[in-house]
């Protein structure tokens, strides 16, 4: 598709003749067209290949972040450690678990443990095989651990195929909890509403959200579970920190508390 576009491209730009033979002309709009299609493949091929190969280092006041956009859902899996080397926790391995281990190595870190914001399919689809290869611990709410034995629960057998049971988690969680690697300690933040066990994870100036809260609008509550009063509620908590503090979310855009309270909806009405 990208030689076809280019050749579309370069085509209304010959000269008249190439090698004696008559070249036929454009018109105007099919320039202008082949022009757009070229940029935009050009640029997905760009943004495509760093999405890979070049995931930023992202940043809270003491712990780096790699965020990576999972399966076909685009579901945010979260890398969070202090330096490289050292140990990590994985937020949220939704798929592409291949991909995950590969920066894991690539940044010479010991997965301490695995955290789930929830128990939905596109959030836990790579935890069996991640914890498999790294040996880790998985943590989650108690109030959704029953979803990593129910398919219809997690939705993983209607959306994805799946109908064997994950493993269940090695800790349960609570909120006010608070799990730490070397260097990075975050606090559970219990916000039911878009299942009955959803959490955040909170600390050095950010917090990770997962389908809570996202940037400009909420997770669903219809859902198994959902609970729209629950959720409300649970939203209340954040305007408890300071506007600065980052947001994390489980899908779409980073953004912060304070353009949150400003802009958001679900939580500045």
């Amino acid at each position: 598709m990208y030689l076809y576009v280019l050749i579309c491209t370069i085509i209304p730009f010959l000269p008249d003749t190439v090698k004696g033979k008559q070249r036929i002309l454009f018109p105007l709009p099919v320039i202008c067209k082949s022009v757009c299609l070229s940029a935009i493949c050009i640029s997905r091929s760009f943004l495509d290949f760093f999405s890979w190969v070049c995931y930023p280092v992202l940043r809270g006041e003491n712990m780096k972040i790699l965020q990576f956009a999972l399966g076909g859902n685009k579901t945010n899996g979260y890398l969070v450690f202090q330096e490289d080397g050292g140990e990590c926790f994985v937020i949220d391995p939704g798929a592409e678990a291949q991909k995950l281990y590969e920066k894991i190595q690539a940044h010479s870190l010991r997965v301490k443990e695995i955290l789930l914001t929830h128990g939905h399919f596109d959030h836990i689809m790579a935890v069996d095989e991640l914890r498999n290869v790294t040996g880790a611990g998985l943590a989650m709410h108690a109030s959704d651990a029953c979803m990593l034995q129910d398919g219809q629960k997690s939705y993983a057998l209607p959306f994805a195929g799946r109908q064997a049971p994950f493993h269940p988690p090695s800790r349960l969680l609570q909120d006010g909890d608070k799990v730490s690697c070397e260097g990075v300690t975050l606090t559970v933040m219990h916000t039911p509403g878009h299942t009955p066990g959803s959490v955040c994870y909170g600390g050095d100036g950010v917090i990770f959200t997962g389908d809570t809260l996202f940037a400009g609008s909420v997770g669903r509550c219809d859902l198994w579970g959902g609970d729209e009063d629950a959720l409300i509620n649970s939203l209340s908590r954040f305007h408890a920190f300071p506007a600065e503090t980052r947001l994390y979310p489980g899908h779409g855009s980073s953004t912060s508390i304070g353009k949150e309270i400003r802009t958001n909806p679900f939580l500045c009405r």
